[in-house]
């Protein structure tokens, strides 16, 4: 019975070391480019005798035999320099092995710009990073995902037009860098958007009918062509910088009393700022009769109605 054990044990043996090796994983499988040599764990089926590791078909030194179904390697920096899948075999006495793909993921350290206001027009996007191959694309996600027509510029620098349509923010805006031949992809930095916000308005207390009037608004993020709305409606507004505006209101806006809301709407955004309250406060001088009709009557005449146009009139109580 031992004997035939042996037998068997032997023979699967040598089975394993007539057939051609067999890699089951390796680990890191995706790592980062641009960073420093590390250790690879290649996984075996068997025993591979007189094994040599290639990656992408150079040879990687020294092999380290940990046990029957491990081996490790280490793989030098300039072989994960730049992005892409790499192709991992183990060749032995017995032949080459199955081809373990390694994505190396390139890698996004900046954007510039990364701060936008919100409804801005298009703008040029400079990414700046590691290992970008010649195949990569700066991919836009806003709502929709997107591979824009990129520049390349080396393996360390991109830039791609972003349209103004993905900055009106409808949607937060992200970018990333991705190679669709092969699926290397970095990780996502965002573009943020600001939005106009107003903080104070000067005056904010009016008495109805004073006629036109010069309205000051201040807050943060003003962009150049910004209006000020009142009530929603735009008015005329002069840009003074990204914290300031004014505006005329003309006479017939403040005829009559009320709470007004200010807000300020940015260029291409798709909705304005939060909304601060304005008062318009009733004419102090009461009532104010403008016409009567008829004109007038003859003294000791018939009875007649009597029209009277004018405003601000009360209901009696």
């Amino acid at each position: 019975m031992r004997l035939f054990v042996a037998l068997t044990c032997l023979t699967a043996v040598a089975y394993a070391q007539s057939s051609p090796p067999a890699i089951t994983s390796a680990s890191p499988n995706v790592i980062d480019a641009g960073g420093p040599a590390f250790t690879l764990t290649v996984s075996v089926g068997a025993y591979v005798a007189g094994a040599v590791v290639k990656w992408s078909g150079t040879a990687l030194a020294p092999v380290t035999y940990v046990n029957d179904n491990t081996l490790t390697v280490t793989v030098p920096a300039n072989l994960i320099a730049i992005c892409g899948k790499y192709s991992l075999t183990v060749t032995g006495n017995a032949g080459v092995s199955n081809s373990y793909p390694v994505i190396v993921n390139p890698v996004l350290k900046s954007l510039s710009p990364d701060v936008l206001f919100a409804g801005y027009s298009g703008v040029t996007v400079t990414a700046a990073g590691l290992g970008f191959s010649s195949n990569v694309y700066l991919t836009l996600i806003a709502g929709s995902r997107t591979n824009l027509v990129t520049t390349y510029s080396g393996p360390s620098a991109l830039s791609a037009y972003v349209p103004a349509s993905a900055l009106n923010g409808a949607y937060p805006v992200f970018l990333l860098v991705m190679d669709p031949t092969t699926g290397a992809v970095s990780q996502t930095l965002p573009i943020t958007l600001t939005y106009a916000s107003v903080s104070r308005i000067s005056p904010d207390k009016i008495q109805a009918e004073i006629g036109s009037f010069t309205l000051n608004v201040g807050g943060a993020n003003f962009d150049y062509g910004a209006t000020v709305l009142w009530n929603g409606a735009p008015l005329t507004t002069r840009y003074i910088d990204s914290t300031f505006l004014t505006a005329i209101v003309p006479a017939p806006l403040v005829h009559d009393a009320g709470d007004i809301g200010i807000s300020v709407k940015n260029p291409g955004a798709t909705a304005p700022s939060n909304s601060i309250k304005l008062v318009i406060l009733p004419n102090p001088f009461g009532s104010t009769i403008i016409s009567l009709s008829p004109p007038s009557g003859a003294a000791g005449g018939p009875a007649l109605t009597l029209t009277v146009t004018g405003e601000r009139f009360v209901q009696p109580g």
